[in-house]
């Protein structure tokens, strides 16, 4: 797993895109999760990305206090689809938190993206808890 601070959407694309190539290299194997997040601008958080494939748990990152967006987008090995289900946990075992980010049954080989809000979020240090035959990514973007 590795976390990796970036400043700009270019990076970010070109983190996304590493990540399904590398789940596409090794068939019956997932790679590490990855997590993409910039610092704070003027007070609201930039958007984290977090990918990985397969069931896992991601790499930690920090979240500012705030109502997110997430968006997720979920990618199928093959012409079968795959089951892709994620939610995301507090690192800190005091603070509570099971919020569902995906609960999807894709049933082709097409890619499918959705989206859910979490609200009033704790400034703290999270994680992705993902159940997925996909491969697959989720960003947070402070609202």
């Amino acid at each position: 797993m590795s976390f990796r601070m970036s400043g700009g959407r270019g990076s970010l694309a070109g983190l996304i895109l590493v990540a399904l190539v590398a789940a596409c290299e090794a068939p019956g194997a997932s790679p590490a999760a990855s997590v993409a997040a910039s610092v704070p601008v003027g007070g609201q958080q930039e958007p984290v990305t977090v990918t990985g494939s397969g069931i896992q748990k991601s790499a930690p990152f920090h979240l500012e206090a705030g109502t997110y967006e997430v968006i997720w987008t979920a990618t199928p090995s093959n012409d079968q689809g795959c089951y892709h289900g994620g939610s995301l946990g507090a690192v800190d075992p005091d603070q509570f938190i099971f919020e569902t980010l995906a609960n999807e049954l894709l049933d082709s080989a097409a890619a499918k993206t959705g989206s859910t809000f979490i609200y009033n979020l704790d400034a703290g240090d999270y994680f992705v808890d993902a159940s997925s035959g996909c491969a697959w990514s989720f960003t947070f973007s402070q609202q």
